[in-house]
């Protein structure tokens, strides 16, 4: 299982995108209103399962394929939180 959660205040350089961000979840991220938590909910997702791999966070982790309403996210107590489990196949557009 991997398990992530950010402040909803916590500012990501909006720059980074063009790092982390895949193909496809760049094109979620442009059309997105709201670019600081599209790009949080995507670190969420990629922390997440970055942790449930065990592969850390080497290497930007710009080969995912995540859905900005991935349900595997929830506002918390004014935080993003990502469980991602084994089990589960990875929400893909």
């Amino acid at each position: 299982m991997g398990l992530d959660a950010e402040e909803l205040d916590r500012k990501i350089p909006l720059a980074l995108a063009e790092k982390i961000l895949s193909p496809g979840e760049k094109q979620q991220f442009d059309r997105a209103e709201d670019k600081e938590k599209a790009l949080l909910t995507f670190w969420v997702l990629k922390e997440a399962d970055a942790k449930r791999t065990g592969e850390g966070l080497r290497i930007y982790p710009n080969h995912t394929n995540f859905s900005l309403d991935d349900p595997r996210v929830q506002e918390i107590d004014r935080c993003l939180v990502a469980i991602l489990t084994d089990e589960e196949e990875k929400y893909a557009l």
